[in-house]
């Protein structure tokens, strides 16, 4: 629309911005070149083309699911599951309608003011935009740390992605950086930044549908935060809180796969036992009919 929105903290839901219907990519595809040309540039002495403002594209899907359908995506792990279970309502017939939401955001650059030179209008907005990236790396490092309080509504910009951390969704970040020396500081800053996101682990929530399922979500789970632990001990940073987070969450990882492998073995024994007491008894009633 042009003007100043708002984000309900109950529900993420952005009041005041423009939504509409689609039902092909060529419609949302119009609707992102819209947004794009309401967007404010403005030139300043680090940038002729400078993003005066975060760009969000939020798409809602629906979709009807039955049982054919809910079986595969039980598949795909427990998280795509239990968006459909959790947040799905049921339809006719049986069927379930699975709402899921794609964010899209283009966030713009941290701006040294030092650097940009800018004033009035223009300095307000670099503080605007600085601020939102500042709550957004306060909540990162919540994340990462595993703080029991984690900012999420002291900026819009945090409000609107508090789904997009963690949970049952799946994040991807992408940096931009400039190879210029001159802007090494700004580079480095930004890479920090892309390693703390990595460093953010989705919980699982829902028991999967088989015990292959769940083992291969635990499996996955572990080498990825193994992964993690990794790539901070090639740089020697075991102190950090991150670190000792990870180590507790592959412990805990570690330990769930283990219970796993120990219900799954019970069953089996008592499955054979059950079979070999039936094989037994049909054994003795063949016996009791012989002549």
């Amino acid at each position: 629309t042009g003007q100043a929105v708002s984000i309900r903290r109950e529900t993420g839901a952005i009041a005041g911005a423009v939504e509409a219907p689609f039902s092909c990519m060529e419609q949302v595809e119009e609707m992102l070149r819209v947004g794009h040309d309401r967007k404010r540039f403005a030139a300043t002495e680090m940038n002729e083309r400078s993003s005066r403002s975060h760009t969000a594209l939020v798409i809602h899907v629906l979709q009807k699911l039955n049982g054919e359908k809910l079986q595969k995506l039980s598949e795909l792990g427990p998280s795509s599951l239990c968006g459909a279970l959790r947040n799905g309502a049921t339809g006719g017939g049986g069927d379930r309608m699975l709402r899921s939401q794609l964010h899209l955001v283009d966030l713009a650059g941290s701006e040294r003011v030092k650097k940009s030179k800018v004033e009035g209008i223009r300095l307000r907005e670099a503080v605007g935009i600085n601020s939102s990236l500042m709550v957004l790396g306060k909540v990162i490092s919540g994340l990462v740390e595993g703080k029991s309080h984690v900012p999420y509504y002291e900026s819009k910009l945090t409000t609107l992605l508090k789904a997009a951390f963690g949970g049952n969704s799946r994040t991807t970040v992408v940096i931009n950086c400039r190879a210029d020396a001159e802007h090494g500081d700004e580079t480095l800053q930004s890479m920090r930044f892309g390693e703390r996101c990595a460093m953010i682990s989705n919980s699982m929530r829902v028991a999967a549908s088989s015990f292959s399922t769940a083992l291969e979500a635990v499996n996955k789970a572990l080498s990825t935060v193994q992964g993690q632990l990794s790539s901070l001990e090639a740089r020697n940073k075991q102190h950090l809180p991150s670190y000792k987070a990870l180590l507790h969450s592959f412990q805990q990882l570690d330990r769930k796969r283990r219970e796993l492998l120990e219900i799954n073995a019970g069953q089996v024994a008592t499955s054979l036992e059950d079979a070999v007491a039936m094989k037994m008894s049909g054994n003795q009633a063949d016996e009791e009919m012989e002549p």
